[in-house]
């Protein structure tokens, strides 16, 4: 129950005052999320309405307006939250769905306000983008305003934030809890979540940092200080989204980039670890060693296919190869033939995605080593039924709960792409194209590509197929455990509500 008590520790940080025994758990934490989706979405309105101002940019008012409404909103609803002494698991995972979903429909309502997009559904689709950090946006970056731009650029960024919040809830039901506990081990390391208020703190220790250095890099290169902070935002967060013009033609910022990418790919925990100084048996994870491996191979792939081993055909492979492990999915041209296993290769890394508690999205690499180890202990017990062999991640034995979760992890991403496919099929799509768009959904990482690799726009696709791909994006960002976990319940609560009302209804009958 670590993670449970870390996401309920971090929204009585957010509340700010003493407990009360008043709401329901259920109420209270969706009002939280509620209040905190309002915020998020008011904070970035504002960014974007100064960012207007200073380039006397158009509908700067109309996001000023939206920004002060929604954070007092926000601000007076998450004051006067009475909340209980303790929030059910279930519930708090409710609370974050509700504040995604909230941010979902107040960004995209703001997007038609602002012109940046012409309808309600497709300001749905492209803050369902932003905020989730998936690169499938169908918008013309340089048709939009400086505001519009640094206002989606900051949902992206606010994603990332989120998804390391929710990414150090979720770790230790992965097996890497140890990494997590509140001690001081032998190496003198501080912890990283000793409580939810300090790691809240840690990772922004963390975050902020990288997103400036990444910004002051990029404004180095000449792209200048608008554009360098774009596109930082969109590295960190693993958004995809690039600035306007061609800023990879620059091959210091291309190498910029990898850098940038990588990193948002590795661990929360080692990335911790490094700014503790504290290297040592770092290389002993094979999570990590996989993961430098795997972008390091499909590199490779991409220089063998392309026939070209200069250095520009180096630079360019390990851009998409970063890219694609990292799930940024900067939707770049290919720099030479492909042969049609890359595409798939491309395919298959963007679905696994990069470490546990990263920034990036996908299946990730812990959950993938661990049910290979299982599906080996298994075939070993079918030769030797009394064979004890403890599954082990890291050098520490998992527990078999934790096994179970993982499997039940695969099964839930699996029918999530599967479904995902249907209908997107269903909307017009070959069964190829369709489980590619699944597939980079629910991972959410773009673009999607051809056979011969070339990155797909998505503004060529219909307003239905774009929507359909939401639940996924939204599913695959939140780890899927809480989007399922919130309709289950949801389900519940409506079942048992529809109950209720029966035996009233009965109740009524047999009186009259």
């Amino acid at each position: 129950m670590s993670s449970l008590k870390f996401a309920e520790g971090l929204a009585s940080g957010f509340s700010g005052h003493k407990t009360r025994r008043t709401w329901s758990s259920w109420r209270s934490a969706s009002a939280l999320g509620f209040a905190l989706g309002l915020l998020a979405v008011g904070g970035n309105a504002l960014l974007a309405a100064a960012t207007n101002r200073l380039v006397a940019a158009p509908h700067g008012g109309t996001f000023f307006l939206a920004g002060v409404f929604l954070l007092l909103c926000g601000w007076i609803l998450l004051t006067f939250v009475q909340r209980p002494e303790r929030h059910r698991g279930a519930h708090i995972l409710g609370g974050l769905t509700v504040a995604m979903v909230t941010v979902i429909f107040a960004a995209g309502y703001l997007m038609v306000l602002t012109e940046a997009v012409p309808s309600f559904s497709l300001g749905i689709y492209e803050s369902a983008n932003a905020i989730t950090t998936t690169a499938l946006s169908g918008v013309n970056v340089e048709a939009l305003s400086a505001g519009s731009q640094i206002f989606r650029a900051g949902l992206q960024w606010t994603g990332g934030l989120a998804t390391l919040l929710l990414g150090v809830a979720i770790i230790p039901t992965l097996g890497a809890g140890r990494d997590l506990a509140d001690r001081v081990g032998q190496s003198g390391m501080l912890p990283l979540a000793p409580s939810g208020g300090q790691a809240a703190r840690n990772i922004l220790f963390i975050y902020l940092p990288l997103s400036l250095v990444l910004w002051l890099a990029f404004a180095l290169t000449g792209m200048g200080v608008f554009d360098g902070l774009l596109l930082a935002l969109s590295v960190v967060s693993t958004g995809g989204l690039a600035v306007p013009g061609e800023p990879f033609s620059n091959s210091v910022v291309q190498w910029i980039a990898v850098a940038g990418m990588s990193l948002s790919g590795v661990s929360l925990v080692v990335l911790w670890r490094l700014a503790q100084r504290k290297t040592k048996g770092l290389w002993r994870s094979m999570e990590l060693r996989l993961y430098l491996l795997g972008t390091l191979g499909l590199a490779l792939l991409l220089i063998y296919s392309a026939g070209d081993f200069g250095l520009d055909s180096v630079r360019h492979a390990a851009f998409i190869a970063s890219s694609a492990i990292s799930t940024t999915g900067f939707a770049v041209q290919p720099f030479g033939p492909w042969v049609p296993l890359v595409p798939v290769a491309i395919l298959c890394a963007t679905a696994i995605g990069g470490m546990s508690g990263s920034i990036s999205g996908g299946f990730h690499l812990q959950p993938l080593v661990a049910l290979v180890r299982l599906s080996r202990r298994e075939l070993l017990r079918q030769l030797h039924p009394r064979i004890v062999l403890p599954l082990r991640l890291g050098g520490v034995p998992v527990d078999e709960r934790t096994i179970e979760r993982m499997v039940v992890l695969q099964f839930l991403f699996i029918a999530t792409v599967i479904a995902t496919s249907l209908a997107v099929a269903l909307t017009g799509f070959s069964v190829v194209d369709a489980l590619g768009m699944a597939v980079h959904a629910t991972a959410t990482g773009g673009p999607v590509r051809s056979i011969e690799g070339i990155p797909q726009d998505p503004g060529d696709w219909g307003v239905l197929s774009r929507l359909v791909l939401i639940p996924a994006m939204v599913a695959g960002r939140m780890a899927i455990f809480p989007v399922l976990v919130t309709a289950t319940s949801v389900v519940a609560v409506a079942q048992q509500q529809f109950h209720f009302a029966g035996r009233r209804v009965r109740k009524k009958l047999r009186r009259s």
